[in-house]
């Protein structure tokens, strides 16, 4: 799955919030699908050392101008992550599946 802003530009570098309203991190990137080019996962960048996770695309709402999810800020960070150029992989993509219950 190859990360790409190309579909969702004016949403990478949002503020994205956990169902608790606390800030999980910033939008940086999307992986699409390969055969739809939709967006399939969001990108996270949290806190100051820049660990990205992962969450569905499907999940993201759009709450004023920042973005939230409907899972904790603690469920995200423990996620299976992208690699490090940001592209999730399809082991990674089943683990995420599985993580997140979206199968």
């Amino acid at each position: 799955m190859n990360a790409t802003q190309g579909q969702t530009p004016h949403l990478v570098g949002r503020e994205l919030l956990d169902l608790n309203n606390e800030k999980i991190g910033t939008v940086t990137d999307f992986c699409c699908d390969n055969l739809t080019t939709e967006p399939k996962w969001v990108v996270v960048k949290m806190g100051l050392l820049g660990k990205k996770a992962v969450v569905p695309a499907e999940a993201i709402r759009t709450r004023g101008d920042k973005l939230s999810v409907v899972y904790t800020k603690d469920r995200v960070k423990h996620a299976p992550g992208p690699s490090a150029d940001g592209a999730v992989a399809e082991a990674v993509e089943e683990q995420l599946h599985r993580y997140y219950d979206t199968l």
